[in-house]
């Protein structure tokens, strides 16, 4: 049986400007504060980009460090959100 759907998911490469957006949105990473982070860096950046969050999928071309230890957060880490955008999620 062959499969006709559309495949409608896209996958961005988040840039320079919005990781540092993201950055600035979060206080923490699972790593150093495992208890407060709960939320995808993904959803930091939905907001950020405007993009369906169940589309899309993203690419860092290099990790962030956590505001708070200096450890990488990645594209599927969870943060402690700081502020600055209300986050659907």
């Amino acid at each position: 049986m062959q499969d006709n759907r559309i495949l409608t998911d896209r996958v961005l490469i988040v840039d320079r400007v919005s990781l540092n957006k993201a950055q600035a949105q979060i206080a923490s990473c699972e790593k150093c504060k495992p208890d407060l982070a709960e939320i995808l860096i993904e959803s930091v950046l939905d907001e950020i980009t405007g993009s369906n969050p169940a589309s899309t999928t993203y690419f860092f071309l290099e990790p962030i460090p956590c505001p708070s230890c200096a450890e990488p957060i990645t594209e599927n880490s969870l943060v402690e959100w700081d502020g600055g955008v209300e986050l659907k999620v």
